[in-house]
């Protein structure tokens, strides 16, 4: 949940800056790997499910994170881009497997209506 501010930097032409916070509400997990060799008959699928608790052990719960972005209004539309950057490493690694700490960013376009 973001908390931004908005900047009027021009006639329509806004600026927003902010902090966010999240927190993770699912966290079920289900994948599948499959390997093939080099013929037909040598392929390989095993399907690989995590409980939550596993799941739990490996991910960051929250999140803290940067958001900075654009708009212009045009009559009681504003068209909007944002960017937001994790600060806090999305996975948990002890055993430092990564050679950089994974983190989430998020890019976003939308359309609003004033009324």
């Amino acid at each position: 949940m973001p908390v931004l501010a908005k900047i009027a930097a021009a006639k329509n032409f806004n600026l927003y800056i902010g902090p966010g916070i999240g927190y993770i509400l699912s966290r079920k997990v289900n994948s599948s790997v499959s390997s093939v060799g080099f013929s037909s008959d040598s392929e390989i699928k095993q399907d690989v499910s995590h409980t939550k608790e596993e799941v739990k052990k490996g991910i960051n719960e929250f999140d803290i994170s940067g958001h900075v972005g654009v708009g212009f209004d045009i009559k009681k539309f504003e068209i909007y881009t944002a960017y937001e950057q994790s600060f806090i490493s999305s996975f948990k690694d002890p055993e430092k497997q990564f050679s950089k700490t994974p983190k989430f960013y998020t890019v976003k376009l939308g359309v609003s209506y004033r009324f």
